[in-house]
């Protein structure tokens, strides 16, 4: 993709567009997903993700999802899989969610990216 100009073409156009043929909790799941910075695993979605509209249940369909629509890779990590988004993808996504909240949904997603990444003695990371 090239790089888009002052009317808003390249790939936040390209992004945008598989934005808007996302089902309302494919949506929710990808603004999520984008307060992980790097790689993450499913256990790490799912603590993150889930909340309010979203099951925990229904983080791994929905993540299987966004893989296939190519909006979320999956890489292959010894038994299990690795996710990541690219970062175009990501501050697109990480946006939305801003948006959609007001922040309140951002920073609460933060937080709870926060609460799973900190190394605390007592509990095994999930990241």
């Amino acid at each position: 993709m090239r790089g888009g100009g002052a009317d808003g073409g390249g790939p936040a156009r390209a992004v945008g567009w598989s934005y808007s043929l996302l089902a309302a909790a494919e949506r929710v799941l990808l603004g999520r997903l984008s307060v992980f910075g790097g790689g993450f695993g499913l256990a790490a979605a799912e603590a993150v993700c889930r909340s309010g509209d979203l099951d925990v249940l229904e983080v791994a369909g929905l993540l299987g999802s966004l893989v296939d629509k190519s909006l979320v890779v999956a890489e292959p990590a010894g038994t299990a899989l690795r996710y990541r988004l690219l970062e175009t993808i990501r501050l697109f996504a990480g946006e939305r969610l801003v948006e959609a909240g007001d922040g309140e949904e951002a920073s609460a997603v933060a937080a709870a990216h926060l609460r799973i990444s900190l190394p605390w003695p007592s509990r095994r990371r999930l990241t």
